[in-house]
């Protein structure tokens, strides 16, 4: 019997997730788009009997995607129209459940309700192509093909508004606001439209603040905990501020959803508190700031972002790299079940005291991670994804080449623009990507890239491969952390600041020989004494670890930012300080140090 091909996509998906002020802004946009792909997945199996082939659909996290193989007893052309609709639907019903009267207590006019619908509707694109199929391979790479052509016409919703526009989006007009001078001073002042709803009160302090205007789609990221899809869901997402001072806290401290660590962040600094809190969330908070201030603790202000990509994954999913095409459908089934159960994983490790994860779909990650773990994390998340992923597809079938992935990280302070933090970790990524091979054993891409923002404007770039060689267990982030350690303990900075003048003056990589020679001299006299600690041996383990770096330093392709350390044209150079700077830069911002606050 002939079976169909049904090929499924939700977008916009980065602007979706990522055009966000608060990092729950992140976790409800992941999770409204994973909602929506579960509902058409979940119209496939019960009324059509389909079989959802990715992505694993009991994963809790659900991609923007989905393929599905149908009986020949159904129209695909009707089932593709059915999903449609459907998903379009629950968008819709989520979106009208949050201006019922059992939600919020505002009236509601029809000029209110016109606007606010137009925009939802404007504002999800669902594509869909179907086939029906005999040969499995060469009926799958049509599908691709025609998804790819059917997403080159992107149709869109001209809306003429004038007026204030959302902070979120930046796209649409204002139809909710937290600023009492408007209700004083009058809309029309602030370019605000009429029908637009005030959420002064304080029952909203948590979720809007003030000076803040949102459009529909804005509202529906904050107040989407609100709707029965979401209500055996944990919304609360940490701050930017408390992923940064994680590492600090205790168990309890780390379950307690009332603690606010921006306000803990300014009262530590001795600095007026910036926003609106709760009398409940400032008497939990000063339990916390009496706690640290006892214990004699300065948090880190900084934090990391992670976004990573399975490299070339079209290609893998549709059997590029099988060697036995007509295994493909077999092959895809394991390879789904390989990344649900990476993701499941993947979620369950970084969840807690080493940060969170606003979305993991196993080729996939989103998240924050606190610096104190930075190096293990990735290290671990990479380590895995090899052992749960890869080797247990090489292990049964024959593949030309391993599944790898690229992470890019981005460095920021917890007052920094979430959505900077954002762009840096695409970039990151982006910057990843790029990366070739320097010898015969290595792969494209399979790298990792940092990216640092200073509260001083600087910027640092480093990428660099996941191994320092082919040696088992010999990773880069492990190296990274050997030698941030050394650095913290027994060394000061003044051997990097003299190494990063000297090398401004070359065009290309100096010899091994000279380049050894010249940081032995550099690393003995910004030693720090200890009593009982060889100042030759610890030189030496140094040095040995640092020229493994300066190995695997030619990694960085063009960069179009600005990269401080040390102005060089020669990228081997480039890679290699800047890797040290940010090192350096860890260093003075480990928890409990006395960090400058740049």
């Amino acid at each position: 019997m002939n079976r169909s091909l049904l090929y499924v996509t939700i977008g916009p998906v980065q602007s979706f997730i990522e055009q966000a002020r608060k990092t729950q802004d992140l976790y409800i946009g992941s999770l409204l788009l994973s909602h929506l792909s579960q509902t058409g997945m979940n119209l496939i199996r019960s009324e059509y009997g389909g079989t959802i082939i990715f992505p694993n659909p009991e994963n809790d996290s659900a991609p923007n995607r989905f393929v599905a193989s149908l009986s020949g007893h159904y129209s695909i052309d009707e089932v593709g129209r059915q999903v449609e609709w459907h998903i379009h639907e629950e968008f819709m019903r989520i979106g009208k459940s949050l201006i019922g009267p059992d939600k919020l207590s505002f009236f509601v006019s029809d000029s209110f309700r016109q606007s606010y619908f137009e925009q939802l509707e404007a504002h999800l694109q669902i594509f869909w192509v179907g086939i029906p199929y005999d040969d499995y391979h060469r009926s799958y790479a049509k599908l691709e093909t025609l998804m790819g052509q059917v997403k080159n016409i992107r149709p869109f919703r001209q809306i003429e508004e004038q007026g204030r526009k959302c902070n979120l989006t930046g796209e649409h007009n204002v139809l909710f606001y937290r600023n009492p001078r408007v209700d004083k001073e009058g809309k029309r002042k602030f370019f605000i439209p009429e029908e637009a709803i005030p959420l002064n009160g304080e029952r909203y302090v948590s979720y809007i603040r003030e000076g803040e205007y949102l459009g529909a789609l804005g509202f529906i990221k904050r107040f989407a905990f609100m709707d029965e899809a979401f209500k055996n869901k944990k919304i609360q997402f940490p701050s930017t501020a408390k992923v940064a001072m994680l590492d600090i806290l205790t168990d309890e401290e780390i379950e307690n959803d009332h603690i606010d660590y921006a306000y803990v962040f300014d009262i530590l600094n001795e600095n007026p508190p910036a926003n609106d809190i709760t009398e409940q969330q400032r008497r939990e908070s000063d339990k916390l700031i009496q706690r640290l201030k006892a214990e004699k603790k300065r948090p880190n202000p900084y934090y990391a972002m992670i976004v990573f990509d399975g490299d070339s994954m079209g290609e893998w999913f549709g059997g590029g790299k099988l060697v036995h095409k007509e295994q493909l459908e077999a092959f895809q089934e394991k390879f789904t079940f390989c990344l649900g159960e990476y993701a499941k994983w993947a979620k369950r490790y970084l969840n807690g005291s080493r940060g969170k994860t606003v979305y993991a779909g196993g080729d996939d990650l989103f998240g924050f991670i606190n610096l104190g773990c930075l190096f293990e994390v990735i290290d671990q998340l990479r380590q895995e994804f090899d052992r749960q992923v890869n080797q247990k597809l090489q292990g049964e079938f024959e593949l030309s080449g391993q599944l790898t992935f690229t992470a890019g990280i981005c460095i920021g302070h917890y007052k920094e623009p979430l959505a900077d933090v954002v762009r840096g970790a695409r970039y990151a990524e982006k910057i990843g990507k790029k990366v070739e091979p320097k010898r015969p054993d290595e792969q494209e891409k399979d790298a990792f890239c940092i990216s640092v923002l200073k509260r001083n404007g600087e910027h640092l770039i480093s990428a660099l491969k996941w191994g320092v060689s082919s040696q088992e267990n010999e990773s880069t982030p492990r190296l990274l952390q050997q030698i941030l350690a050394l650095m913290t303990k027994h060394f000061s900075d003044t051997f990097l600041q003299v190494l990063s003048r000297e090398l401004f003056a070359f065009t290309r990589k100096p010899f091994r020989g000279m380049m050894e020679a010249e940081l032995r001299r550099l690393l003995n006299r910004s030693f720090k004494k200890v009593d009982g600690v060889s100042r030759e041996e610890t030189v030496e383990e140094l040095l040995s670890l640092l020229m493994k770096l300066w190995k695997i330093s030619d990694y960085l392709p063009t960069i179009n930012q600005k990269a401080v350390g040390v102005q060089t044209e020669n990228h081997s150079i480039l890679n290699f300080i800047n890797t040290l700077y940010i090192l350096s830069f860890l260093k003075r911002h480990q928890a409990d140090g006395k960090g400058d606050g740049q």
